[in-house]
């Protein structure tokens, strides 16, 4: 969006800078036209030359999936190690065969204690919070 918004000003620098120029010859009308050009130059720059594009990363299963709560829809995460960047992707409910592995650990971020599940058939994990034990 700022990227947009400055690419805008910046054309319309460059266009009030040749209608100035048009009209009268002044300084200020170059300098409309060469900061125009600067900038929006700069920002097609790089946008070319520091976005890499979506194709280019290698993106790896991790075998990890949840439920999102807000949405109670499966979610899979997918890992470029390149990058280091994990990806998060909807995916339609398969039929799948979950069962639980037993193991049950303390998940930092959020504060809660985590069950994992394993899908038989794909060996994908399924992590769901876990009740609290009752003594």
């Amino acid at each position: 969006m700022l990227r947009t918004s400055l690419l805008i000003a910046a054309l319309l620098a460059l266009l009030g800078g040749g209608g100035l120029l048009a009209v009268m010859p002044t300084a200020f009308g170059v300098q409309c036209i060469l900061g125009g050009a600067l900038v929006a130059g700069g920002l097609l720059i790089e946008r070319w030359r520091y976005e890499l594009p979506e194709h280019r990363a290698l993106w790896q299963r991790t075998g990890e999936a949840f439920l999102d709560p807000s949405t109670g829809e499966r979610v899979e995460v997918l890992y470029d190690p390149q990058t280091g960047h994990r990806k998060y992707l909807e995916r339609a409910e398969e039929p799948m065969e979950w069962e639980p592995t037993g193991e049950i650990f303390f998940d930092p971020v959020s504060g809660k204690r985590m069950e994992v599940q394993l899908d038989r058939r794909s060996g994908e994990r399924l992590y769901l919070e876990s009740p609290e034990e009752t003594e």
